[in-house]
């Protein structure tokens, strides 16, 4: 009888601590869903190493005038905007928070394209035909930049992506934000120069 008493015990504890280590996971795993399905994106950066370049865009300051290649290969020049607001966003297909945002993205110029808004998104590290698939897979409908060997993002001392650069209609840089964003924050940046 004493033998049975002790063994129970035992196997009691155990099957307590698994059940402990089970809900443990559970709970876990419950936390880690809710917070990659969350609505806010903000703050998500990929890091990437500097090459040489211009000074950082400040605030206040006018954006320095670039050429990028388009997507269809034809070159896009920045001073081509002038007299509009654009959001300049420096990005990447292989990017999880840029691939998290995009579709926010996509819906706020579906909303504020009739004030004439630009979206010029400029793809950087990577050659046209990636850009290009993923731009229509994922809906883009406003002006993409490649900029294959990264010189437009050296140039505007790009540390990380994606990286927002909202410019008014003089193209004086307005705002810069670094990280993924959530569309509330989006249009609050927005409202900088719109």
């Amino acid at each position: 009888m004493v033998e049975t008493a002790e063994v129970q015990p035992r196997s009691s504890r155990l099957r307590d601590i698994g059940v402990a280590l089970v809900i443990g996971l559970v709970v876990v795993g419950v936390v880690f869903a809710l917070n990659w399905q969350g609505e806010d994106k903000s703050g998500g950066v990929t890091g990437r190493s500097l090459g040489a370049g211009g000074a950082a865009p400040q605030v206040g300051k006018s954006a320095a005038d670039f050429t990028v290649a388009g997507v269809d290969g034809r070159p896009l020049h920045l001073s081509d905007f002038k007299g509009r607001p654009v959001w300049l966003n420096f990005w990447a297909t292989w990017c999880p928070p840029c691939r998290a945002e995009m579709p926010d993205i996509v819906a706020v110029y579906d909303e504020e394209q009739s004030k004439d808004l630009v979206i010029l998104a400029v793809s950087i590290g990577e050659d046209a035909d990636t850009v290009r698939q993923y731009v229509e897979k994922a809906g883009m409908k406003f002006t993409v930049g490649v900029d294959g060997r990264q010189s437009i993002a050296d140039m505007y001392r790009v540390s990380g992506i994606p990286t927002h650069i909202f410019i008014d209609r003089d193209g004086i840089v307005r705002d810069v934000q670094v990280g993924g964003m959530s569309r509330s924050l989006m249009k609050q940046r927005l409202g900088k120069i719109l």
